[in-house]
């Protein structure tokens, strides 16, 4: 296991709403007034960000703001335009529930030093939102983009997989996919946090950027990079009617990243600039992800996966299962997670009578669970493992809330997962297992209740790192704060 050597030699201020703050808009490094970046066009997203002077960074209250316009083509090669498709006729796709747009993040100092690379990111996003408290998701819902807590996917029949509707979950539904279908049509502006450990919602000190540039250059760069359409878009039609399957697509524009700054006076910004470059280091905490790919064979009722991670101080890990990705757009969410004991979508990878059952990590001696409680009716006691893993039984997460008009949590639904806490303090140093130095893999077994089709598993483990900056400048990236 990881533990801290030391204290943060100069304490960085915590966030705190009493602060005066200003809000900066930055554009992209890489655009210009008529840039539009697209998954298969200019697909990254580059920003830098300036050195501001005497202002720290606030990273929970920096945001993402950015515009989405889809576009299809009916079959015959008519352009759809919004206002062309209501309730009941609709034949499109819309874009996943939170707006999956960006599948990777990569943050750099101002001296090139890569501080973080989330691939996966709109998973990573997904994770969050299915472990945040289901108020706050409410209220947030009509900016970020997260409908999912009132659009129903169709669920369709394996012989409708092809698109046609055999059943909607109801007439609401129909109604509220038709008006997002035609707003993102029509283009439609999201606004998000960032995720991000370092200078996203994340984290929780205020990050002076001054230090860390680079010889007068950019303080840091941050890179977005965008989603396969296959990835991002739902196919959805109305009852007795086919979804068009031909050439969707989106594209981004008017893209801003809101940055709220912390301003101080000159005096106590070049105090603290002085203590950073004369006797002290400076170190700035974070957690970040890493992604794990891995596959389960076809019809199996066990899966096995080794996660070979070279971190020293992981906290957690995640599993997700998922179809296999596709080419193109489909009519199953493709951010769906199976395993949960209502997932009965049997069409393109669906469960249907063969969810998990049981699972298991180990990582030594360690077992997590210590023991495994098996279930073949419901995911209840997988469910409460979760959340004592990621957020308690007090933090009304939404994976636990109940689907429209159904008396089973999404947890059973869309939102199953696994997950283990290797976290042995609560402290801002959170330590854990220490892979990097053991060499030790993290062992996961999962049991399905039957026969399983092929299903992606991404394991995603969340660890602990700090940036240092010495006191000549120098940076390094290490777990913990060093000797």
């Amino acid at each position: 296991m990881a533990s801290p050597s030391n204290i943060v030699p100069i304490p960085l201020p915590h966030v705190n709403q009493a602060l005066s703050t200003e809000i900066v808009d930055l554009l992209p490094a890489n655009s210009s007034a008529s840039t539009q970046y697209s998954p298969s066009n200019s697909n990254r997203i580059l920003f830098n960000l300036p050195s501001f002077q005497n202002s720290f960074l606030d990273g929970r209250k920096t945001s993402l703001r950015f515009k989405i316009t889809t576009s299809m083509n009916a079959s015959g090669g008519t352009a759809l335009t919004a206002g062309m498709k209501a309730a009941g006729t609709l034949n499109g796709a819309l874009l996943g529930d939170g707006i999956p747009v960006f599948n990777r993040l990569v943050v750099k100092s101002g001296t090139g030093l890569t501080l973080e690379d989330i691939s996966g990111l709109h998973i990573v996003n997904k994770l969050i939102r299915s472990t945040t408290n289901a108020s706050l998701l409410d209220g947030q819902g009509a900016v970020s983009g997260f409908y999912e807590k009132d659009r129903e996917d169709k669920v369709l029949s394996p012989a409708a997989a092809g698109g046609a509707a055999t059943n909607l979950e109801s007439e609401a539904a129909d109604v509220l996919n038709g008006s997002i279908m035609n707003a993102q049509l029509a283009g439609r502006e999201y606004t998000q946090n960032l995720t991000s450990g370092i200078f996203g919602s994340g984290q929780e000190f205020l990050i002076p950027l001054t230090v860390l540039s680079g010889h007068g250059s950019a303080a840091a760069s941050i890179e977005l990079y965008l989603t396969p359409v296959a990835e991002a878009m739902i196919l959805y039609a109305s009852p007795g009617t086919t979804a068009n399957t031909i050439n969707h697509n989106y594209v981004i524009s008017d893209v801003r990243l809101n940055l709220t700054l912390v301003q101080v006076s000159e005096e106590i910004a070049q105090k603290f600039t002085k203590s950073v470059m004369g006797s002290s280091d400076l170190v700035i905490p974070f957690t970040s992800f890493r992604q794990h790919l891995f596959n389960k064979n076809d019809n199996a009722t066990t899966a096995d996966y080794d996660l070979l991670e070279s971190e020293s101080a992981l906290n957690r890990v995640f599993v997700v299962h998922r179809k296999q990705n596709s080419a193109s757009v489909s009519a199953i969410d493709p951010l769906r997670f199976r395993g949960g004991f209502q997932d009965t979508v049997t069409a393109l990878g669906g469960h249907a009578n063969n969810p998990i059952t049981s699972y298991q990590f180990r990582y030594g001696s360690q077992y997590k669970p210590n023991a495994k409680h098996t279930s073949s009716t419901d995911s209840t006691d997988i469910m409460l493992n979760v959340m004592n893993a990621t957020t308690g039984l007090q933090g009304n997460p939404f994976l636990a809330t109940c689907k429209p008009g159904k008396c089973y949590p999404r947890f059973e639904d869309d939102q199953f997962m696994l997950c283990a806490d290797f976290t042995i303090s609560r402290d801002r140093f959170l330590q854990g297992a220490n892979p990097a130095s053991s060499g030790m893999p993290i062992h996961c077994h999962v049991d399905f209740l039957g026969a399983a089709p092929n299903l992606q598993c991404e394991m995603f483990t969340m660890s602990q790192k700090s940036l240092i900056i010495e006191k000549n400048g120098m940076m390094q990236l290490t777990a913990l704060p060093a000797k």
